[in-house]
This record gives structure tokens, C-alpha cells and sequence, in this order.
């Protein structure tokens, strides 16, 4: 299952995805048709509205921000990540997108904060929650009077993947902004994850070697076959009994469900694996239209970069049926984590701060889309 790292403090709050005070250094910039924004539009705050929404039983509890003193030009929700899954996690992004001149709804994922539903992802699956983002952006869309093609989805972490997913059953969606995901099956960005976490726990390098063999068996989708439980259910009796006997057996997925029977334990995760870790989003991206936009961190111990980044180049780049390919610009930012924050510096001892391009990087692709 994906997990999501630390929050990153900067300044005196705790802001898990970016920096304090980023959202009102933006200077003025240029509207709709060309013309100046008054700066003290971009200087007021936001207004904020909370509202709620429902997705068949789930009822989802969120916040709408409007752009102060003109109406919006367009829109996006943000797609929370795994974890806490609050809308207090995606500060500060909200206020400065609003001072963008856009419409934005944030959302509290299901079964977090003030939203109901099972929050546990193998539970709902990417699906569901991507249909929690559609919802999102209709009830969007009605509030905030935004156009059908200018709203977008902006998916953090394990947000970004459902944000593709979403966006590929509404040709509708304007644009996608992915940060720290969205791209390549599910299942290896976990092994990325779990490789490092090892690691971090001063595991060796042949120890690092047998996890992911072991790994390697339990992402194999022929370990799920209904037809092939009585061989599921030895194979997976064989590695647990080794597994237990190994260092990383620790940070593997089974050692948090050690009281299940070997059926209830083979059950789960292929409930895990079906609706979460065997998601592939190549075919979803070759069939997303809008300009795209990926911020990913060099030194993301939860996603790979560099992978993320070609899989995502390559997928948006085929054309399909002779539809024009979406434009994708992707940003991999030099020495960020997870969530595109820089390690403490001798100035700031265990503070973590923004990357610098984040923020200047969003205002900009922002502004081109209006070309």
C-alpha cells in the first residue's frame, strides 16, 4: 500500500506538501484577453466556502476557494494523497492557485476528516476514489459557474494516479497537473517505497536482494488468479514462512496482518492488488487530450522519479485513433523529496523547505495554458 513521508515543516507550521507564504510572493501577471490583473486582487485573500457532496453513499466534506474581487477563469480540484488525507495537507496550494485567478476545491478523501466511506484504498480502489474527483469537479463546476473544459485535476502522491484515471473517464477535464505520481503501474513505485524504507533501517545489500524477490512474487498477478487458489495458498504459505525469518520481513505489507488465516491473508491482498497495486495508467494517459504537467523530486524515496517521468512521457505522447497526443512538460526537481521540499540546510537546521521551481513552475505553465 502506499504510504506517504514525513510532513515537511517550514517556517513555524507544518504543511506537508510546500511552504508558508509562497502563495502571496506571486507579483501581477496577465488575465484572460491579455489584460494586467490589478495587484490588489493578487493581495487579498481568498474567500473560502466549505460545502460537501456525495458520490453514491459517500458524502464528501470540502472547501471551495474563489479568487477575490473577479470571477474565476478557471478551475481545478486537488486530489488529496494516501495518508491523512485532509484537505489541510494540500496547503498552501489552494490560496496561491486562487491567486492565480482560479476557482479551486479541495476535499477531505473518503473516510478522512469530515468525509465518510472506508478510507482504506485496497477498499475503495483507485475507481472509486477517481469518481470522488469527478465529483468534485462537477460540484465545481455548478458552484464557481467555470466552464466544462476549464476545470482540471491536480493529484498529489497517490492522488496522481487517480487524477489520471479520472481524467480518462472525462474527456471533459481541462488540464492535469501530477505531483510526485501518476505515472507507471502502482506496484513498482510500492517496491521503490519499500526498497528505501529497508534501506533507511540499515538493511545489506544482498538483504535488499531478497526483499525484492520476495516482493517480486507477491506483485505477480498470476498470484491472484481465482483458478490457481490452491497454489496461491502454498506459494504464499512458502514465502511467509521464509519471510518471517529475514530482517526486512518488517516493513513488508504481511507483517501488519500476521493474526489472518493464510485464506483471509491471501484474500487481502488480492483485494490490494486488484484494486490498488495492478493499476497501469499507460492506457488512461493515451487517452487524455489536455496539456499536462508533472512535478516530481529527484530524490523521492516513495515514487522514482525517473522512471514516473518516462513512463508519463511516453504514454502522453502516443496518439490514439489520429487524436492530437496531450503536451506533456514534466519537471524533475534537483534534490526534492516526495513532497518537492529540500533537505535541512546549515541555516535551518531541521526545517525543510519548498524547492524553489515549484511555485514559479506552476504560475507559469499556469499562464500558458490561456495562449
Amino acid at each position: 500500500m502506499l504510504r506517504t513521508g514525513a510532513c515537511v515543516a517550514v517556517g513555524l507550521c507544518l504543511l506537508p506538501w510546500s511552504g508558508a507564504g509562497q502563495a502571496g510572493t506571486v507579483g501581477g501577471g496577465v488575465a484572460d484577453g491579455g489584460v494586467a490583473e490589478p495587484l490588489v486582487a493578487r493581495r487579498l485573500p481568498p474567500r473560502t466556502e466549505e460545502v460537501s457532496f456525495q458520490n453514491g453513499s459517500v458524502t464528501l466534506s470540502g472547501t471551495l476557494w474563489l479568487p477575490a474581487g473577479r470571477p474565476p477563469r478557471a478551475g481545478v480540484v486537488l486530489v488529496p494523497d494516501e495518508g491523512e488525507g485532509t484537505r489541510r495537507e494540500l496547503e498552501p496550494y489552494p490560496a496561491f492557485l486562487a491567486r492565480q485567478g482560479l476557482a479551486v476545491l479541495t476535499y477531505d478523501r473518503r473516510g478522512s476528516g469530515g468525509s465518510t466511506g472506508n478510507g482504506q484504498p485496497w477498499v475503495s480502489g483507485i475507481g472509486a476514489l477517481a469518481e470522488d474527483g469527478l465529483a468534485a469537479a462537477r460540484l465545481l463546476r455548478e458552484r464557481a459557474a467555470v466552464r466544462e473544459g476549464a476545470v482540471g485535476l491536480m493529484g498529489f502522491g497517490q492522488g496522481a494516479w487517480v487524477a489520471v484515471h479520472a481524467a480518462a473517464r472525462a474527456p471533459e477535464t481541462g488540464f492535469l497537473v501530477l505531483v510526485s505520481g501518476g505515472g507507471g503501474p502502482v506496484w513498482k513505485q510500492e517496491q521503490h517505497r519499500l526498497r528505501n524504507e529497508a534501506r533507511r533501517k540499515g538493511l545489506t545489500g544482498p538483504e535488499l536482494v531478497d526483499l525484492m524477490d520476495f516482493l517480486g512474487t507477491l506483485h505477480d498477478a498470476r498470484l491472484y488468479a481465482p483458478e490457481r487458489e490452491a497454489k496461491a495458498l502454498r506459494t504464499l504459505d512458502f514465502q511467509l514462512k521464509r519471510a518471517k525469518r529475514r530482517r526486512w520481513y518488517a516493513v513488508t505489507p504481511l507483517a501488519r496482518h500476521e493474526e489472518l488465516p493464510l485464506p483471509g491473508l491471501l484474500e487481502l491482498q488480492r483485494l490490494v492488488w486488484r484494486n490498488v497495486l495492478s493499476y497501469d495508467p499507460a492506457e488512461d494517459l493515451g487517452r487524455v487530450r489536455g496539456p499536462v504537467l508533472a512535478l516530481l523530486g529527484e530524490k523521492d524515496e516513495v515514487t522514482p522519479a525517473g522512471p514516473t517521468a518516462r513512463a508519463l512521457s511516453e504514454a502522453l505522447q502516443r496518439s490514439d485513433g489520429g487524436v492530437q497526443a496531450a503536451t506533456v512538460t514534466v519537471k524533475v526537481l534537483p534534490g526534492a523529496d516526495h513532497r518537492l521540499a529540500l533537505p535541512p540546510g546549515a541555516k535551518q537546521p531541521g526545517v525543510r523547505t519548498t524547492a524553489e521551481e515549484v511555485f514559479p513552475a506552476l504560475e507559469t505553465w499556469l499562464r500558458e495554458l490561456e495562449r
